[in-house]
Protein backbone atom coordinates (compact mmCIF):
# COMPACT_ATOMS: atom_id res chain seq x y z
CA UNK A 1 0.00 0.00 0.00
CA UNK A 2 1.29 3.28 -1.20
CA UNK A 3 0.34 6.70 0.86
CA UNK A 4 -1.32 9.29 -1.32
CA UNK A 5 0.10 12.63 -1.00
CA UNK A 6 3.96 13.53 -0.44
CA UNK A 7 4.54 16.06 1.86
CA UNK A 8 4.87 19.94 0.36
CA UNK A 9 8.03 21.20 -0.57
CA UNK A 10 9.75 24.82 -0.69
CA UNK A 11 12.03 26.35 -4.03
CA UNK A 12 15.14 26.36 -3.12
CA UNK A 13 14.96 24.55 -0.41
CA UNK A 14 16.49 20.43 0.04
CA UNK A 15 13.91 18.35 0.29
CA UNK A 16 13.79 14.61 1.54
CA UNK A 17 11.12 12.56 2.10
CA UNK A 18 10.23 8.75 2.03
CA UNK A 19 7.14 7.02 0.18
CA UNK A 20 5.28 5.67 2.76
CA UNK A 21 4.84 2.04 2.33
CA UNK A 22 3.20 -0.94 4.01
CA UNK A 23 2.57 -4.40 3.52
CA UNK A 24 4.81 -6.64 0.77
CA UNK A 25 8.37 -8.80 0.91
CA UNK A 26 11.28 -7.07 1.64
CA UNK A 27 13.34 -5.34 0.04
CA UNK A 28 11.04 -3.10 -2.46
CA UNK A 29 12.15 -1.16 -5.52
CA UNK A 30 10.90 1.62 -6.85
CA UNK A 31 10.53 2.79 -10.40
CA UNK A 32 8.91 6.33 -11.58
CA UNK A 33 6.87 6.81 -15.11
CA UNK A 34 6.23 10.59 -14.98
CA UNK A 35 8.84 13.09 -14.31
CA UNK A 36 9.26 14.39 -10.81
CA UNK A 37 9.22 18.34 -9.91
CA UNK A 38 12.20 19.95 -10.87
CA UNK A 39 15.60 19.19 -9.00
CA UNK A 40 14.45 15.98 -6.87
CA UNK A 41 15.14 12.85 -7.88
CA UNK A 42 14.03 9.18 -6.73
CA UNK A 43 16.08 6.45 -4.77
CA UNK A 44 14.60 3.46 -6.61
CA UNK A 45 15.76 1.07 -3.48
CA UNK A 46 14.20 3.16 -0.62
CA UNK A 47 11.63 5.27 -2.61
CA UNK A 48 13.23 8.18 -1.06
CA UNK A 49 12.56 11.58 -3.35
CA UNK A 50 15.45 14.29 -2.91
CA UNK A 51 16.89 17.06 -4.12
CA UNK A 52 16.27 20.89 -4.16
CA UNK A 53 12.98 21.77 -6.53
CA UNK A 54 13.25 24.54 -8.44
CA UNK A 55 10.04 25.34 -9.96
CA UNK A 56 7.23 26.10 -8.45
CA UNK A 57 4.09 24.23 -9.16
CA UNK A 58 1.64 20.98 -8.26
CA UNK A 59 2.91 17.46 -9.60
CA UNK A 60 1.69 14.37 -10.47
CA UNK A 61 3.68 11.71 -11.04
CA UNK A 62 3.22 7.92 -11.06
CA UNK A 63 4.73 5.40 -8.97
CA UNK A 64 5.28 1.73 -9.35
CA UNK A 65 6.59 -0.63 -6.05
CA UNK A 66 7.79 -4.29 -6.50
CA UNK A 67 8.17 -6.42 -3.95
CA UNK A 68 10.11 -9.89 -3.81
CA UNK A 69 7.33 -12.15 -2.74
CA UNK A 70 7.84 -15.77 -4.73
CA UNK A 71 7.09 -17.46 -7.10
CA UNK A 72 5.37 -14.35 -8.13
CA UNK A 73 6.45 -10.46 -7.14
CA UNK A 74 3.33 -7.84 -5.70
CA UNK A 75 3.23 -5.00 -7.86
CA UNK A 76 1.62 -1.55 -6.91
CA UNK A 77 0.84 1.12 -9.21
CA UNK A 78 -0.70 4.60 -7.67
CA UNK A 79 -0.27 8.29 -8.54
CA UNK A 80 1.29 10.51 -5.91
CA UNK A 81 0.98 14.24 -5.80
CA UNK A 82 3.02 17.31 -4.79
CA UNK A 83 2.95 20.74 -4.00
CA UNK A 84 6.23 23.13 -4.24
CA UNK A 85 5.72 26.76 -3.38
CA UNK A 86 7.22 29.54 -1.32
CA UNK A 87 5.26 29.69 1.38
CA UNK A 88 6.61 28.90 4.80
CA UNK A 89 6.72 25.08 5.87
CA UNK A 90 8.36 22.69 7.55
CA UNK A 91 11.04 20.93 6.07
CA UNK A 92 11.32 18.10 8.76
CA UNK A 93 11.17 14.52 7.22
CA UNK A 94 7.12 13.49 8.09
CA UNK A 95 8.47 9.91 9.12
CA UNK A 96 10.59 10.19 12.17
CA UNK A 97 13.22 8.36 13.03
CA UNK A 98 12.04 4.59 13.82
CA UNK A 99 12.79 4.25 18.35
CA UNK A 100 12.13 1.51 20.84
CA UNK A 101 9.96 1.61 24.02
CA UNK A 102 11.92 2.85 27.16
CA UNK A 103 15.16 3.76 25.43
CA UNK A 104 15.62 7.55 25.67
CA UNK A 105 15.51 9.16 21.60
CA UNK A 106 18.14 11.07 20.43
CA UNK A 107 16.61 14.86 20.08
CA UNK A 108 14.89 15.56 17.21
CA UNK A 109 15.49 19.49 16.08
CA UNK A 110 12.28 20.42 13.73
CA UNK A 111 13.03 22.70 11.12
CA UNK A 112 11.06 25.06 9.16
CA UNK A 113 12.26 27.22 5.61
CA UNK A 114 10.80 31.01 4.87
CA UNK A 115 10.31 31.64 8.41
CA UNK A 116 11.05 35.01 9.87
CA UNK A 117 12.08 34.38 13.98
CA UNK A 118 11.51 33.57 16.64
CA UNK A 119 8.86 30.24 15.86
CA UNK A 120 6.98 28.33 18.28
CA UNK A 121 5.94 25.33 17.56
CA UNK A 122 3.14 23.29 18.75
CA UNK A 123 1.03 19.87 18.47
CA UNK A 124 -2.43 20.80 17.17
CA UNK A 125 -3.72 16.96 16.27
CA UNK A 126 -2.87 13.62 17.60
CA UNK A 127 -0.38 13.42 20.22
CA UNK A 128 3.22 13.00 21.20
CA UNK A 129 3.82 9.28 23.04
CA UNK A 130 3.43 9.15 26.29
CA UNK A 131 6.72 10.37 27.77
CA UNK A 132 7.44 12.20 25.16
CA UNK A 133 7.70 16.31 25.22
CA UNK A 134 8.09 19.39 22.54
CA UNK A 135 10.11 22.67 23.31
CA UNK A 136 7.46 24.73 21.75
CA UNK A 137 10.55 27.78 21.63
CA UNK A 138 13.12 25.34 20.23
CA UNK A 139 11.09 22.73 17.92
CA UNK A 140 12.86 19.78 19.80
CA UNK A 141 11.42 16.55 20.57
CA UNK A 142 13.17 14.45 23.51
CA UNK A 143 12.46 12.14 26.19
CA UNK A 144 11.75 8.65 26.42
CA UNK A 145 8.26 6.83 24.99
CA UNK A 146 6.46 4.69 27.30
CA UNK A 147 4.35 2.76 25.17
CA UNK A 148 4.91 1.25 21.76
CA UNK A 149 2.21 1.87 18.76
CA UNK A 150 2.11 4.10 15.61
CA UNK A 151 2.22 7.44 16.96
CA UNK A 152 0.66 10.45 14.27
CA UNK A 153 0.44 13.65 15.30
CA UNK A 154 0.71 17.13 13.16
CA UNK A 155 2.67 19.72 14.35
CA UNK A 156 2.02 23.93 13.52
CA UNK A 157 5.04 26.74 13.23
CA UNK A 158 4.13 29.90 13.82
CA UNK A 159 6.77 33.05 12.87
CA UNK A 160 7.13 36.60 14.22
CA UNK A 161 4.84 37.97 11.65
CA UNK A 162 1.56 35.62 12.31
CA UNK A 163 2.81 33.32 9.53
CA UNK A 164 2.35 29.32 10.28
CA UNK A 165 2.48 26.43 8.55
CA UNK A 166 1.63 22.61 9.78
CA UNK A 167 2.88 19.12 8.80
CA UNK A 168 2.05 15.71 9.50
CA UNK A 169 4.35 13.37 11.23
CA UNK A 170 4.32 9.29 11.31
CA UNK A 171 6.35 8.18 14.14
CA UNK A 172 7.05 4.15 14.55
CA UNK A 173 8.12 3.33 17.95
CA UNK A 174 8.77 -0.77 18.71
CA UNK A 175 9.91 -2.91 21.67
CA UNK A 176 13.81 -3.96 21.66
CA UNK A 177 14.50 -6.66 19.11
CA UNK A 178 14.47 -10.01 21.72
CA UNK A 179 13.85 -13.63 21.59
CA UNK A 180 10.44 -14.86 23.08
CA UNK A 181 11.91 -18.10 22.93
CA UNK A 182 14.14 -18.99 26.05
CA UNK A 183 14.72 -22.46 26.22
CA UNK A 184 14.39 -25.18 23.24
CA UNK A 185 12.29 -29.00 24.21
CA UNK A 186 15.15 -31.93 24.32
CA UNK A 187 15.18 -33.84 21.41
CA UNK A 188 14.50 -38.13 21.50
CA UNK A 189 16.60 -40.46 19.00
CA UNK A 190 14.51 -40.92 15.80
CA UNK A 191 11.36 -39.11 16.80
CA UNK A 192 10.00 -36.52 14.67
CA UNK A 193 11.45 -33.12 16.32
CA UNK A 194 10.05 -29.83 15.12
CA UNK A 195 10.37 -26.60 17.23
CA UNK A 196 10.19 -22.67 16.37
CA UNK A 197 12.57 -20.00 18.22
CA UNK A 198 10.20 -16.87 18.21
CA UNK A 199 11.23 -13.28 18.53
CA UNK A 200 9.63 -10.29 19.65
CA UNK A 201 9.60 -6.72 19.28
CA UNK A 202 11.64 -4.73 16.42
CA UNK A 203 10.16 -4.39 13.00
CA UNK A 204 9.31 -8.18 11.81
CA UNK A 205 9.64 -9.72 9.87
CA UNK A 206 12.91 -11.63 11.31
CA UNK A 207 15.45 -13.54 10.02
CA UNK A 208 17.26 -15.87 11.73
CA UNK A 209 21.10 -17.35 12.00
CA UNK A 210 23.03 -20.10 13.65
CA UNK A 211 26.01 -17.79 14.19
CA UNK A 212 28.46 -20.74 15.93
CA UNK A 213 27.90 -24.11 17.33
CA UNK A 214 25.66 -26.59 15.95
CA UNK A 215 22.86 -28.74 16.15
CA UNK A 216 21.48 -32.22 16.69
CA UNK A 217 22.82 -34.80 14.32
CA UNK A 218 20.19 -35.15 12.04
CA UNK A 219 18.63 -31.45 12.73
CA UNK A 220 18.11 -28.66 10.11
CA UNK A 221 17.73 -24.58 10.69
CA UNK A 222 15.40 -22.73 8.26
CA UNK A 223 16.58 -19.37 8.01
CA UNK A 224 13.53 -17.70 7.18
CA UNK A 225 10.93 -19.26 9.71
CA UNK A 226 13.54 -19.85 12.72
CA UNK A 227 12.21 -23.38 12.82
CA UNK A 228 14.71 -26.46 13.84
CA UNK A 229 12.98 -29.36 12.41
CA UNK A 230 14.35 -33.02 11.48
CA UNK A 231 14.85 -36.65 13.21
CA UNK A 232 17.73 -36.71 15.65
CA UNK A 233 20.23 -39.79 14.93
CA UNK A 234 22.31 -40.14 17.81
CA UNK A 235 21.30 -41.06 21.01
CA UNK A 236 23.27 -38.76 24.42
CA UNK A 237 23.97 -36.49 21.83
CA UNK A 238 24.29 -32.71 23.16
CA UNK A 239 25.08 -29.76 21.49
CA UNK A 240 24.81 -26.00 22.37
CA UNK A 241 24.50 -23.01 19.18
CA UNK A 242 24.03 -19.31 19.09
CA UNK A 243 21.10 -18.04 17.25
CA UNK A 244 21.28 -14.34 16.30
CA UNK A 245 17.85 -12.81 14.96
CA UNK A 246 17.55 -9.58 13.09
CA UNK A 247 14.40 -7.82 11.77
CA UNK A 248 13.52 -5.18 9.11
CA UNK A 249 14.77 -1.56 10.77
CA UNK A 250 17.07 0.32 8.78
CA UNK A 251 19.86 -0.55 10.08
CA UNK A 252 18.61 -4.12 11.62
CA UNK A 253 18.33 -4.29 14.97
CA UNK A 254 19.91 -7.71 16.19
CA UNK A 255 19.50 -10.04 19.30
CA UNK A 256 21.82 -13.26 19.82
CA UNK A 257 20.88 -15.94 22.65
CA UNK A 258 22.55 -19.69 22.86
CA UNK A 259 20.17 -22.58 23.47
CA UNK A 260 21.52 -25.68 24.64
CA UNK A 261 20.04 -29.29 23.13
CA UNK A 262 20.48 -32.83 24.18
CA UNK A 263 18.73 -36.00 22.76
CA UNK A 264 17.43 -37.78 25.81
CA UNK A 265 15.88 -41.17 26.82
CA UNK A 266 12.44 -42.64 25.77
CA UNK A 267 11.19 -41.53 29.16
CA UNK A 268 8.93 -38.67 30.00
CA UNK A 269 9.01 -35.28 29.40
CA UNK A 270 7.48 -32.37 28.70
CA UNK A 271 6.56 -31.26 25.10
CA UNK A 272 5.66 -27.59 24.95
CA UNK A 273 8.21 -25.44 25.76
CA UNK A 274 7.04 -21.43 24.53
CA UNK A 275 3.77 -19.90 25.38
CA UNK A 276 2.20 -17.47 23.73
CA UNK A 277 2.05 -13.75 24.76
CA UNK A 278 -1.32 -13.05 26.86
CA UNK A 279 -3.57 -10.17 26.81
CA UNK A 280 -4.83 -8.66 30.07
CA UNK A 281 -8.33 -9.37 31.30
CA UNK A 282 -8.71 -11.15 27.39
CA UNK A 283 -9.29 -14.98 27.68
CA UNK A 284 -6.15 -17.48 27.61
CA UNK A 285 -6.30 -21.05 27.05
CA UNK A 286 -2.91 -22.76 26.23
CA UNK A 287 -2.35 -26.82 26.27
CA UNK A 288 0.66 -27.96 27.84
CA UNK A 289 1.71 -31.07 26.46
CA UNK A 290 4.04 -34.10 28.14
CA UNK A 291 5.16 -37.29 25.81
CA UNK A 292 5.89 -40.56 26.67
CA UNK A 293 5.93 -41.85 30.39
CA UNK A 294 2.28 -43.54 31.22
CA UNK A 295 -0.88 -41.70 31.51
CA UNK A 296 -2.68 -40.40 33.52
CA UNK A 297 -0.46 -37.68 34.31
CA UNK A 298 -0.18 -35.22 37.31
CA UNK A 299 0.56 -31.44 36.86
CA UNK A 300 1.61 -28.50 39.33
CA UNK A 301 3.48 -25.22 39.48
CA UNK A 302 6.60 -26.25 41.04
CA UNK A 303 8.32 -22.70 41.36
CA UNK A 304 7.35 -19.25 40.52
CA UNK A 305 4.26 -17.44 39.98
CA UNK A 306 1.53 -17.53 37.02
CA UNK A 307 -0.50 -14.20 36.65
CA UNK A 308 -3.34 -13.21 38.97
CA UNK A 309 -6.65 -14.86 37.06
CA UNK A 310 -4.71 -17.59 35.21
CA UNK A 311 -4.91 -21.12 36.94
CA UNK A 312 -3.29 -24.35 36.02
CA UNK A 313 -5.88 -26.73 35.28
CA UNK A 314 -4.44 -30.20 36.04
CA UNK A 315 -5.44 -33.03 32.83
CA UNK A 316 -5.18 -36.55 32.92
CA UNK A 317 -3.58 -36.30 29.72
CA UNK A 318 -2.76 -32.55 29.43
CA UNK A 319 -2.58 -29.38 31.72
CA UNK A 320 -4.14 -26.17 30.87
CA UNK A 321 -3.42 -22.65 31.57
CA UNK A 322 -6.54 -20.66 31.64
CA UNK A 323 -7.95 -17.54 31.99
CA UNK A 324 -8.21 -13.76 32.41
CA UNK A 325 -5.08 -12.57 33.29
CA UNK A 326 -5.40 -8.87 35.67
CA UNK A 327 -2.38 -7.39 35.16
CA UNK A 328 0.20 -6.72 32.66
CA UNK A 329 4.33 -7.83 33.04
CA UNK A 330 6.74 -11.15 32.67
CA UNK A 331 6.12 -14.16 34.69
CA UNK A 332 8.31 -16.69 35.33
CA UNK A 333 7.97 -20.33 36.56
CA UNK A 334 8.40 -23.69 36.37
CA UNK A 335 5.92 -26.56 35.86
CA UNK A 336 6.28 -29.83 36.89
CA UNK A 337 4.41 -33.32 35.70
CA UNK A 338 4.50 -36.79 37.25
CA UNK A 339 3.14 -40.03 35.52
CA UNK A 340 1.83 -43.07 36.93
CA UNK A 341 4.74 -45.54 36.32
CA UNK A 342 5.82 -47.22 39.65
CA UNK A 343 7.93 -46.03 40.75
CA UNK A 344 6.77 -42.50 38.76
CA UNK A 345 8.57 -39.94 36.32
CA UNK A 346 9.29 -36.64 36.95
CA UNK A 347 9.73 -34.12 34.45
CA UNK A 348 10.03 -30.08 35.03
CA UNK A 349 10.07 -27.27 32.26
CA UNK A 350 10.67 -22.95 32.79
CA UNK A 351 7.91 -21.06 31.52
CA UNK A 352 8.11 -17.31 30.67
CA UNK A 353 4.15 -16.05 30.14
CA UNK A 354 4.54 -12.35 29.15
CA UNK A 355 1.28 -10.29 29.65
CA UNK A 356 0.53 -7.36 27.43
CA UNK A 357 -2.56 -4.63 27.17
CA UNK A 358 -4.66 -4.91 24.87
CA UNK A 359 -4.58 -3.00 21.49
CA UNK A 360 -6.59 0.24 22.04
CA UNK A 361 -7.67 2.73 19.15
CA UNK A 362 -6.66 6.61 21.13
CA UNK A 363 -7.96 8.51 18.13
CA UNK A 364 -11.26 10.04 19.70
CA UNK A 365 -12.50 12.51 16.39
CA UNK A 366 -10.92 12.77 13.37
CA UNK A 367 -10.76 16.05 11.60
CA UNK A 368 -14.15 17.13 10.03
CA UNK A 369 -14.51 16.90 5.76
CA UNK A 370 -14.94 20.37 3.33
CA UNK A 371 -16.79 19.17 0.06
CA UNK A 372 -14.54 18.59 -3.10
CA UNK A 373 -11.42 19.29 -0.72
CA UNK A 374 -8.36 16.61 -0.43
CA UNK A 375 -8.79 15.27 3.16
CA UNK A 376 -6.43 13.19 5.24
CA UNK A 377 -6.27 11.91 8.73
CA UNK A 378 -4.85 9.09 10.82
CA UNK A 379 -6.08 7.08 13.94
CA UNK A 380 -3.79 6.52 15.70
CA UNK A 381 -3.71 3.03 17.92
CA UNK A 382 -1.44 2.20 21.20
CA UNK A 383 -0.49 -1.44 22.78
CA UNK A 384 -0.85 -5.02 21.04
CA UNK A 385 2.03 -6.56 18.77
CA UNK A 386 3.03 -4.34 15.72
CA UNK A 387 2.33 -4.27 12.71
CA UNK A 388 -1.75 -3.47 12.78
CA UNK A 389 -4.51 -4.26 10.57
CA UNK A 390 -7.70 -1.98 9.67
CA UNK A 391 -10.77 -1.76 8.73
CA UNK A 392 -14.37 -0.84 7.80
CA UNK A 393 -16.56 -2.76 10.67
CA UNK A 394 -19.10 -4.81 7.86
CA UNK A 395 -22.89 -3.31 8.43
CA UNK A 396 -21.87 -0.61 10.73
CA UNK A 397 -21.77 2.56 8.52
CA UNK A 398 -19.34 3.03 6.11
CA UNK A 399 -16.88 6.16 4.83
CA UNK A 400 -17.85 8.80 2.36
CA UNK A 401 -17.22 7.85 -1.30
CA UNK A 402 -14.32 8.51 -2.57
CA UNK A 403 -12.39 8.23 0.73
CA UNK A 404 -10.59 5.13 1.29
CA UNK A 405 -8.93 3.39 4.28
CA UNK A 406 -5.55 2.52 4.24
CA UNK A 407 -5.69 -1.01 5.95
CA UNK A 408 -2.07 -1.04 7.15
CA UNK A 409 -1.07 2.57 8.21
CA UNK A 410 -5.20 3.46 9.35
CA UNK A 411 -4.77 6.46 6.93
CA UNK A 412 -8.20 7.64 5.89
CA UNK A 413 -7.18 9.82 2.53
CA UNK A 414 -9.44 10.81 -0.94
CA UNK A 415 -11.72 14.03 -1.74
CA UNK A 416 -14.95 13.88 0.23
CA UNK A 417 -18.40 14.32 -1.71
CA UNK A 418 -20.30 15.41 1.58
CA UNK A 419 -22.32 18.32 1.02
CA UNK A 420 -23.46 20.75 3.91
CA UNK A 421 -26.01 19.13 6.32
CA UNK A 422 -25.00 15.76 5.13
CA UNK A 423 -23.62 13.56 7.59
CA UNK A 424 -21.45 9.95 8.14
CA UNK A 425 -20.90 7.61 10.45
CA UNK A 426 -18.94 4.75 10.39
CA UNK A 427 -16.63 1.99 12.61
CA UNK A 428 -13.12 1.15 12.77
CA UNK A 429 -11.51 -2.20 13.72
CA UNK A 430 -8.26 -2.63 14.42
CA UNK A 431 -6.40 -5.79 14.88
CA UNK A 432 -2.75 -6.60 15.92
CA UNK A 433 -0.05 -9.19 15.26
CA UNK A 434 -0.21 -11.15 18.53
CA UNK A 435 -1.17 -14.91 18.63
CA UNK A 436 -3.77 -14.90 18.80
CA UNK A 437 -4.84 -11.40 17.70
CA UNK A 438 -6.61 -9.25 19.49
CA UNK A 439 -8.62 -6.08 18.62
CA UNK A 440 -10.42 -2.52 19.28
CA UNK A 441 -13.41 -0.83 17.72
CA UNK A 442 -14.17 2.48 17.45
CA UNK A 443 -17.25 4.75 15.91
CA UNK A 444 -16.24 7.60 14.22
CA UNK A 445 -18.69 10.64 12.68
CA UNK A 446 -17.97 12.81 9.82
CA UNK A 447 -20.34 15.83 8.90
CA UNK A 448 -20.50 18.65 6.70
Amino acid sequence: MISKNMPEGRIGEKYQENIMMSGGIYPLSFTCANPLPSGLMMDYKTGMIYGTPDRIGFYNFNVTVTDQKMPAPQIVNKTLSMRISNKLIIISSSILPKVQKNNEITPLILKAAGDKPPLFWEVVSGALPDGVQLDQNKGIISGTPKEKGNAVFTIKVTDSEGISAEKEFFWLISENLSFATRLLADAIKDEAYEQVINGRGGYPPYYWRITSGSLLSGLEFNNKTGTIYGIPLKENEIRSFTVEISDSDTPAQTSSRTFTMMTTSKSLYILTSDLPLARKNQMYNQLIRANLGTPPYKWRIKSGDIPDGISLIDDPETARLEGKPTETGEFYFEIEVSDSSFPKNLAAQQFLLEVEGSVVIITENLKQTCANQEYSDRIQVTNGTLPYHFQIVENQGSLPDLLQLNPDSGEISGNSDLQPGEHATFTVRVTDSGIPPVSDERSFLFMQ
